[in-house]
């Protein structure tokens, strides 16, 4: 059985469950911090992490009131160790239902699964489902099979992808999923987008004197492919253009190399105020990203921003779920992971500013239709209730 969340459950329809719900995770980022705030304060979820911040300045809620539980360190070695912490929580807290970060390399995750019968809980994972390399290559090898023996020992699974949820179903037999992408606040992004149009600080219309507006967000890593894109540049003529790259990394200097003093291609560094961000995507045609793609595309996507992506399956790229929400031609582009492809494309988009329009109002559309926090809480809520801890009578999923 394999669910799609509902868009949004009534908010009389959203209450605590009955039966307590304990949720695990290695690492808490900032983009996590407000989907766990909403989890605990609409379905009374409690989280219990390792590292990062629930309390932060920036985040004034803390983890007073979210009641989190953070245990000590954030290593591979405190994980392995944390047995016993991990015992206390489970026995203090008494869970009907557990959800985890469901990945091999978590050692909670294996210890949950072998606690869960003695403790008398059921266990939800909660991620990917399956490998990004594994999913982009088709390989079947151990890895996958490792996987597979793990989350066949849970109850349910929550995951970002129909296409991996569909593959599981096939593996795994009837364990309930429920699917609903991995997202960002998207609502608050849209609402920003639209607040930079109006203005007059959004994107302008690409006309033949006006200049293409290119922008990278994420890390300056090989996985990225950066270098292809700057080899399609160096060779794109059709068009003034400006290539800006927020974000740094171990390829930082061979990139600025590469761009040889190119003036059309800035480098702005790392940039974590979320605002600044927003205005990069919010006035730039096209997201040129040729390398691995993961939460950015929702991020751009919330900016009306379409996507320039390679296909996985070469040059060792290998796309995370999020990229399931990119429709080849219809709110962005997927082409081959080479530069003469790149370039290609954006020739053809520099010649057809209807259809660059047109991808930018779909890429807009479908962050409004598909993504944002109260798909995720949905799809919590749905899973809670197949699990039976929460009794009210819920609207029920749609069926993929």
């Amino acid at each position: 059985m394999v669910k799609s969340a509902p868009t949004q459950l009534p908010s009389d329809d959203r209450k605590a469950p009955a039966l307590p719900v304990l949720l695990f995770q290695r690492m808490v980022p900032e983009y996590r911090v407000e989907l766990f705030r909403r989890l605990h304060r609409e379905l009374g979820i409690r989280i219990c992490h390792w590292s990062g911040s629930l309390s932060s300045a920036s985040n004034p809620l803390g983890e007073g009131n979210l009641r989190a539980a953070r245990f000590r360190g954030n290593t591979r070695w405190h994980y392995l160790f944390s047995l016993p912490a991990l015992v206390c929580t489970l026995l203090s807290e008494r869970p009907a239902v557990v959800i985890c970060e469901a990945s091999p390399g978590f050692p909670v995750f294996w210890y949950l699964a072998m606690l869960q019968h003695i403790l008398r809980f059921r266990l939800v994972g909660w991620g990917h489902g399956i490998d990004n390399e594994d999913w982009a290559s088709g390989h079947r090898g151990w890895r996958f099979r490792l996987q597979c023996l793990l989350l066949g020992r849970t109850r349910g699974l929550l995951l970002y992808s129909h296409g991996r949820a569909t593959e599981l179903q096939r593996q795994l037999g009837a364990i309930p999923q429920v699917v609903a992408f991995n997202s960002l606040d998207t609502t608050g992004m849209v609402e920003h987008c639209n607040l930079l149009q109006s203005q007059g600080a959004g994107r302008r219309p690409l006309t033949a004197s006006e200049e293409l507006r290119l922008v990278f967000v994420g890390r300056l890593i090989p996985g990225k492919q950066l270098t292809m894109a700057l080899e399609a540049l160096a060779q794109f003529s059709e068009l003034p253009w400006r290539f800006r790259i927020l974000g740094d990394g171990p390829a930082a200097e061979a990139l600025k190399q590469q761009a040889n003093g190119d003036t059309r291609i800035e480098f702005l560094g790392e940039c974590h105020e979320q605002e600044a961000v927003g205005r990069e995507l919010a006035s730039a045609h096209l997201l040129l990203h040729p390398g691995n793609l993961g939460l950015v595309v929702v991020h751009a996507m919330a900016y009306g921003c379409p996507v320039l992506g390679c296909r996985a399956g070469s040059r060792g790229i290998a796309h995370g779920p999020e990229a399931e929400l990119l429709v080849d031609g219809v709110n962005g582009i997927l082409c081959a992971a080479e530069s003469k492809a790149l370039l290609a494309e954006l020739r053809a988009l520099a010649g057809d500013p209807a259809r660059l329009q047109a991808m930018q109002d779909a890429a807009l559309e479908t962050a409004r239709e598909r993504t944002g926090l109260n798909q995720m809480v949905s799809s919590f809520c749905e899973m809670l209730r197949i699990q039976g801890a929460i009794t009210a009578t819920h609207s029920a999923g749609r069926s993929s």
